[in-house]
């Protein structure tokens, strides 16, 4: 299932990819910086949980338990940074 743009250069990219690996994979798109609770599904591979009726919906409307903890927020940063983050347990 597909909700992102494959003629965004990045997004175009990444779903040939996801779409080959054994593992479970989405991706998400950020749509206002700084606002976790924009992050929108965009695709998951067939390796993923199904997640049909979630493609297309922010992850606050999916899975809002999340943002009682900090995952959401180390995401963000992990955008902005570039940087790879430890995740372990959020709080």
């Amino acid at each position: 299932m597909l909700f992102a743009n494959p003629t965004d250069p990045v997004e175009g990219l990444l779903i040939p990819l996801l779409q080959r690996i054994p593992l479970a994979a989405s991706l998400l798109r950020l749509e206002k910086e700084d606002d976790s609770r924009t992050l929108r599904v965009l695709f998951a591979n067939e390796a993923a949980p199904p997640m049909g009726p979630f493609i297309g919906r922010t992850l606050w409307e999916v899975v809002p338990g999340v943002y009682d903890t900090s995952l959401p927020d180390q995401c963000i940063e992990a955008l902005q940074s570039g940087q790879q983050i430890q995740l372990g347990e959020s709080k």
